[in-house]
């Protein structure tokens, strides 16, 4: 997983921080033909933090059997203050890659 995230963000400029399987897998419920579903945040680059237009705060990329979501690291803060439920079981979650 670590290998497929590097190239996630090989041509981007955001830095990785941390990500965990999600999903099934989280759950301990994944069937042999379950999907690697992985969550996690960014820090935006220096260039998007100083912009003055609005970047996208989510990265997205489906290829194959690999489901990958990274929220930024304002978003993410966001939801913890809202105590969104996915985002505090990703941070706790014992499967982080």
């Amino acid at each position: 997983m670590r290998e497929k995230i590097n190239v996630v963000f090989a041509d981007k400029e955001e830095t990785p921080l941390l990500y965990v399987e999600s999903g099934s897998r989280l759950w301990g419920i994944a069937s042999p033909d379950s999907d690697y579903d992985v969550r996690g945040f960014h820090i935006q680059s220096v260039h998007q933090y100083f912009d003055f237009k609005r970047h996208r705060d989510i990265i997205e990329l489906i290829d194959g059997d690999f489901d990958f979501v990274s929220y930024d690291i304002h978003k993410m803060f966001n939801l913890l203050a809202k105590s969104n439920p996915t985002v505090l079981e990703w941070i706790r979650s014992h499967m982080c890659i």
